[in-house]
């Protein structure tokens, strides 16, 4: 069973918080269609609207972000959804202090009105709150201090934290309680958590910043390791309090900007990569390829489909009554459409 949570595109916040009818526009339009057949659990209106770099936009942003959620909420109540969370998802540049995480401050410029405002409404509805956290992009910033054990979620020392005398072993439990600790000491400690995003790149354009495959595997295929300890836990300051996790991406971005955040999906995506592997053992013997090759009836044009297409239909042919070794994995299909083209004739067969 997989909850899923849908998120609001940043450049709407400003357009629900200006007209009043187009929050009620998107749940009528974008949300109630697909809420029967989905689990959605949570509509987190916008993401990363509080990250440090502010400008003009992000500003109006701010002044934005409170009233689109209220709208948001108020439409999923008229239309008598009541189950659905409506929050946010914010990065861990929205705090000034992190370490140790008894003194996670907010950033000065939000924790006066912004975050008070926005927790109140997130504890009245009995929401949570939405966090990326990423131990990689910490330990990537200052790798010769932090353990690679420790960010990987598997370092057998633990660290105290001097105003709190907790004990802390890996760098997401410290990232968390830290948000925890800020967001008591502007009065709201029952504020619950959720991780948006975490993870470790499984590839990337910075090399130098990754870890072997078999030191993060536990970390890219399972969003949160700790929720897979029996029994699982929570984090040192409240140990019985699970963190929902959700996954970010499901494939790597390759349009990201940024060191590793290109590769942090579970999955990569590669055209027909399958067809360029087939075609090499499918048809092994030589009679079987020998238009394919340079020169031959059936090497123009040069294209991995076409080349795949040929070499499948002539092994078919050759070895039809071998089903096992045709089936091509489902990369192939049967058709009644000669393909053939110019000099290069493809095989038939009656069937």
């Amino acid at each position: 069973m997989i909850h899923v949570a849908v998120t609001i595109p940043n450049d709407d916040l400003i357009r629900m918080d200006s007209n009043e009818t187009y929050a009620e526009q998107w749940v009528r339009n974008s949300f109630v269609p697909f809420y029967s057949n989905t689990l959605i659990r949570f509509v987190l209106v916008g993401n990363g609207v509080l990250d440090s770099n502010l400008d003009g936009d992000r500003i109006a942003l701010y002044d934005s972000l409170l009233s689109a959620m209220r709208g948001i909420k108020n439409s999923l109540n008229a239309h008598g959804i009541r189950n659905v969370k409506v929050t946010t998802r914010l990065a861990m540049d929205v705090l000034q202090t992190t370490f140790p995480p008894s003194n996670g401050t907010f950033r000065s410029y939000i924790s006066g009105t912004m975050m008070p405002r926005m927790l109140k409404f997130l504890n009245r509805t009995k929401s949570v709150l939405f966090l990326d956290v990423y131990p990689y992009f910490v330990w990537s910033a200052n790798p010769k201090n932090i353990s690679i054990d420790v960010a990987l979620l598997r370092g057998n020392l633990t660290q105290t934290d001097p105003g709190s005398g907790l004990a802390y072993a890996n760098l997401l439990d410290q990232m968390l309680d830290s948000v925890t600790f800020s967001i008591e000491k502007i009065g709201f400690p029952n504020t619950r958590l959720a991780i948006s995003g975490t993870g470790w790149p499984s590839g990337g354009r910075h090399r130098s910043n990754r870890c072997k495959y078999l030191q993060c595997s536990h970390l890219q295929s399972k969003p949160n390791p700790k929720n897979n300890i029996e029994p699982a836990t929570g984090d040192p300051k409240s140990p019985s309090v699970i963190v929902p996790t959700f996954i970010s991406s499901l494939y790597e971005e390759n349009h990201k900007i940024g060191p590793g955040t290109e590769a942090l999906g579970i999955a990569t995506c590669e055209r027909n990569i399958g067809l360029r592997n087939r075609p090499h053992w499918e048809p092994t013997d030589n009679q079987t390829c020998a238009a394919l090759a340079p020169g031959g009836e059936c090497y123009e044009p040069v294209s991995v489909v076409w080349h795949a297409s040929y070499a499948f239909g002539s092994y078919w042919a050759k070895y039809r009554s071998q089903w096992a070794i045709c089936s091509f994995n489902g990369l192939a299909r049967e058709t009644t459409v000669d393909p053939s083209r110019g000099r290069c004739n493809f095989p038939s067969v009656i069937l």
